[in-house]
Order: structure tokens, then sequence, then C-alpha cells
């Protein structure tokens, strides 16, 4: 296998259900409903951004979703329903501007509120995983860098991986063997 372009990689960019790069931009107020860019395989009500945004805060710009200073807790963005398959990963990079807020990356049950399954960058620079709509539970420490998440699928529950920041590596931060809802 090669890296860019080659058959690898050819392969795998056509495995997508769901991609999105964040573009065009888009201004504050304006995702709610549009479609991930370029897409994937997905049927397009999976593909569409279903957004809560309180205070109109989140935008595209530059290929990044930005969570503007102002944003309401559990604004966020959602897309349609996939059916549980273990396996399915869900793929991020996030770039915390601070360790004051409290962005979540993982599976949900529906488009709104906590995020089911989750890896939280909270307050204070603790990160924290969301075992099944359950209690936090802190399984390290974060600085304002990028870092990539990947939440993985279980037939029955969730891996939560992260690299970043101290995590030079890809590292199991927790998995559960709790929660099976699509």
């Amino acid at each position: 296998p090669t890296v860019g372009g080659g058959p690898l990689y050819s392969a795998l960019a056509t495995s997508y259900v769901l991609r999105d790069l964040f573009t065009p931009t888009l201004a504050a107020g304006s995702v709610n409903n549009t479609l991930a860019e370029p897409g994937g395989n997905g049927s397009a009500s999976q593909r569409t951004r279903n957004v809560t945004d309180t205070n109109s805060k989140i935008s595209i710009a530059g290929a990044l979703l930005d969570f503007a200073t102002g944003a309401a807790a559990n604004d966020g963005l959602w897309y349609g329903t996939f059916s549980r398959e273990a396996g399915r990963a869900l793929l991020a990079t996030l770039v915390p501007s601070d360790t004051n807020g409290v962005p979540s990356v993982g599976w949900d049950t529906n488009g709104s509120g906590a995020i089911a399954d989750a890896l939280t960058f909270a307050a204070a620079g603790v990160l924290n995983a969301i075992p099944n709509v359950g209690t936090a539970v802190a399984v390290g420490v974060y600085t304002a860098t990028s870092y990539q998440v990947a939440v993985i699928l279980r037939s029955t529950g969730v891996y939560l991986f992260v690299k970043g920041g101290a995590f030079a590596n890809w590292t199991l931060l927790w998995m559960t063997a709790a929660g099976s809802a699509a």
C-alpha cells in the first residue's frame, strides 16, 4: 500500500458512510440542514448536519467547524441515524481553544443534549469518558492543542481512543460493554 492517492487510500476513501471536511464556508447560524462535504456513501438524511445553535455561534471556516465563545451548553452538531455495527468508527480532530469549554465527541441516541457515549474535554483540562449516558469518569488531562479522537462501536459498548498532546500514539482511554442503542 501507498500513502496519499495510492490503492489503499482509494479503497479507504470510498468506504466512508459519512465524511465531513467542513466545507464550504458557512456563517454562524447557517450550518443547520446543510449536507456534509464530500459526504460519503450514506443517505442524504445521514449526511445532513443537524445543529443546535442557541446563540448563533456555530460556523464553518477554513475547513473547521467553529464553536465561538458564547455557545450554550449542549449546543452541537449531529448527523442522521446509523444502525449500530461493531467496528463502526467515528473519527474527529478537535482543537480546543482553551481548557475551559466542554466539547465532546461521540455517538448519541438522539439529536440533542449530552452525548450518550463520548470523550469529553471537560473544564480545567480534564478528559472524561462518558459511557452509556452514565457518569463521567476522568481518564486523563488535555491542553489547548490538537487531538484526534476515535470512538469505535462494539456490538455492546464503545472504545474511546485519543492521540495528541501528551498522547503521542493512539491510546485507549476507556472501553465499556454497556449500551447497544443505535
